[in-house]
């Protein structure tokens, strides 16, 4: 015992070894465990022949990775280099200046040359009206007597005025009707080519030449009022509803006006004449912002209809799941435009590049061609009247510190409203001033 105690590691070595050669005896005599090696041996070699997916998984989460990071930190770079959002006066936000009584009436004024503006950059006027018709009609009648008189006395007669023409359309002379009714003034244009409407009637003068004069058709009822502006002691909360709205729109315009500035640019390198017919953006009806989307919103938006279109997404839900926060507002808008059917991809596309916009709906149908050449006229390309349905979202430090607190709380109630803003871009659809509503002779729908 002493000895074994004195050898104990001996012992166990010696032990250990006696069991290990018992069992490799065993495992070569014993058929089962040699089998069962060379069926795990198989296995081995059969997972090393395998390609290494995990890797490949691996390294393209990481391309999509940084592929991700490029793109934010493109758009920060992007959002930096616009600049933050200015207000039309310092002095009315987040509170008034009590030491400027008249900044109210500075800020409407700034905002009436703001709407104006964006006209400009449109290089836009609204369709002609029954008022423009009938001034028209008085013209060409004075002129005709005039004419008469000159005639009379052996001159010769003045010469009307030029009215550019189609820039190569031609539409077919009409053997049916296309207009309302059966009026005598309606059957006497059966039949006349488009250069004897343009002599015949003042209405088709008028309308070519605008045609050909502008870029695209649109007035500012389009753009909507805030008519609490217009009351004697607006609040900040009213002018900044406006102001918001002004910024979403401005962007909008620059994005659709830069669309059609593309073409123009190609079309005189041709040295064709860049009108309304030959275009992208045709007319904008209107541009309506439909609210705040609240903190609380969320899952899949409500459809409705009878607020700023068919189909109208309400802003009091969101289904990208994008809602206001104290970092962000989301804001959503609607755009009802006539557009050329080739370009509405273009038109998605240059409208959300222009900021963080999302498109959640789109209804559109056929804008069938105006051969009576009266109101607008689109040209010979297909054409779509398009009702857009637009998210946006806004980073609040672009714009905080002039921000009302009142806005703020209102938003995370959700009790920040565009309503009365809406109504006053749908001016148009109760035949308000500025909206082409069907002319007295009959005229194609608008």
């Amino acid at each position: 015992m002493q000895w074994i105690k004195a050898h104990l590691t001996l012992v166990i070595c010696v032990a250990v070894s006696l069991l290990a050669i018992t069992l490799m005896v065993l495992g070569f005599v014993m058929p089962t465990v040699k089998a069962t090696m060379a069926q795990d041996a198989n296995i081995v070699q059969e997972l090393a022949r395998i390609p290494p997916v995990n890797e490949r998984v691996v390294k393209r989460y990481e391309k999509d990775r940084d592929d991700i990071a490029k793109l934010v930190d493109d758009f920060r770079k992007q959002s930096e280099a616009k600049g933050k959002y200015q207000p039309l006066h310092s002095e009315v936000f987040p509170a008034f200046n009590s030491a400027n009584p008249g900044i109210r009436f500075l800020f409407k004024d700034h905002y009436a040359a703001a709407q104006k503006q964006m006209l400009k950059t449109l290089n836009a006027l609204p369709p002609p009206t029954d008022a423009d018709f009938k001034a028209e009609s008085e013209i060409m009648a004075g002129q005709k007597k005039k004419d008469a008189q000159a005639q009379s006395l052996g001159r010769t007669a003045t010469a009307p005025g030029p009215t550019p023409g189609l820039g190569g359309w031609k539409p077919p002379a009409m053997t049916a009707s296309p207009l309302r009714g059966t009026t005598p003034e309606a059957q006497s244009r059966l039949g006349k080519t488009p250069e004897q409407l343009v002599e015949a009637f003042p209405d088709v003068r008028l309308s070519v030449r605008r045609a050909r004069s502008i870029y695209c058709y649109t007035g500012l009822d389009s753009f909507g009022t805030w008519p609490n502006l217009a009351s004697p002691s607006p609040t900040v909360e009213d002018f900044w509803y406006a102001q918001m709205g002004l910024w979403i729109q401005q962007g909008v315009v620059k994005a659709l006006a830069g669309l059609n500035n593309q073409t123009v640019a190609q079309l005189k390198a041709r040295q064709e004449q860049p009108w309304v017919g030959n275009l992208p953006v045709k007319r904008i009806v209107r541009i309506a912002i439909n609210g705040y989307t609240p903190p609380s919103a969320g899952g899949v938006a409500p459809v409705k209809s009878g607020v700023a279109g068919p189909g109208e997404i309400g802003a009091t839900a969101s289904f990208t799941k994008q809602v206001g926060s104290d970092t962000q507002d989301v804001v959503q808008f609607a755009l009802e435009l006539v557009v050329d059917a080739r370009k509405l991809p273009a038109v998605i596309d240059a409208i959300c590049r222009a900021g963080a916009f999302t498109l959640l709906l789109v209804n559109y149908s056929e804008e069938p061609p105006n051969l009576a050449l009266s109101g607008c006229i689109y040209g010979s390309a297909p054409t779509i009247h398009a009702t857009l349905i637009f998210e946006g979202c806004f980073q609040r430090a672009d714009y905080e510190k002039w921000m009302p607190p009142t806005i703020k709380t209102a938003i995370s109630s959700g009790q920040a409203k565009f309503d009365q803003f809406q109504q006053g871009a749908r001016a148009m659809e109760t035949g308000k001033p500025g909206y082409n509503k069907p002319s007295s002779h009959g005229g194609p729908r608008e």
